[in-house]
């Protein structure tokens, strides 16, 4: 049985231990059984992996779902804002980036999902932090 004290959200270590059709069976903190659905994974990953990921659901067969990302709004749009502000920061204010882009582009410069990517380019577009042009994101310095 999964330990009771872990929840949906918490990071645990993870060994890749082989690829199905829907994602990679992984070992979780070597002792579960989980798995990363490839829809939601943005690098390049293969068996042998080891690294971190977020428990997203407990599933009734004693098995959970991951991420790689953290879980839910609250854990990672704060982080994913920060990210994008850095990133900015290094290249004078802009960022070649915007809802357009390809899921992989997204990932290879920010190693966070599309999804992610829109909600903190909403976030800090709400709070006057960015302009949001046709073919890049600029730094608001208002």
């Amino acid at each position: 049985d999964i330990d009771p004290e872990m929840q949906v959200g918490d990071e645990v270590s993870i060994l890749v231990a082989g690829e199905t059709e829907i994602g990679y069976r992984v070992i979780v903190e070597n002792k579960y059984l989980g798995l990363l659905y490839k829809s939601e994974i943005f690098k390049g990953i293969k068996p042998g992996h080891i690294g971190k990921a977020f428990i997203k659901k407990f599933r009734e067969d004693n098995r959970m779902d991951l991420s790689l990302q953290p879980v839910g709004y609250v854990a990672a749009i704060p982080d994913a804002s920060e990210k994008i502000l850095h990133l900015m920061n290094e290249n004078e204010g802009e960022l070649m980036l915007t809802d357009k882009s390809s899921p992989e582009d997204i990932y290879s410069k920010l190693e966070m999902s599309k999804k992610n990517f829109k909600k903190a380019v909403g976030r800090l577009f709400r709070e006057k932090k960015i302009l949001i042009m046709e073919d890049k994101l600029i730094r608001n310095d208002d």
